[in-house]
């Protein structure tokens, strides 16, 4: 059975340096790190909500497409709702 986790990357960071999804934790950006995390409970595909995608996103979704992570962004709910492009 196929799982596909949601994580929503459009929250600004408090500073305004950037989208919070791309702020470090554990030795990568919160992005990865929740990726992972959906990953080990049985994810196999990703669909990030996200209305732009700044280049340390962009840089944080190849990383996790080169991990062997499906990565779909969808720019609206209803993308994400039809899985992401």
């Amino acid at each position: 059975m196929a799982l596909t986790g949601l994580i929503a990357a459009s929250e600004p960071a408090r500073d305004g340096g950037g989208l919070r999804a791309t702020l470090p934790l554990a030795g990568d950006t919160l992005i990865e790190y929740q990726a992972r995390q959906l990953a080990g409970a049985g994810a196999d595909h990703l669909i990030v909500l996200a209305e732009r995608i700044p280049a340390a996103l962009a840089g944080a979704i190849d990383r996790l497409r080169r991990l062997g992570l499906a990565v779909d962004i969808a720019r609206t709910g209803a993308d994400a709702a039809g899985g992401g492009r």
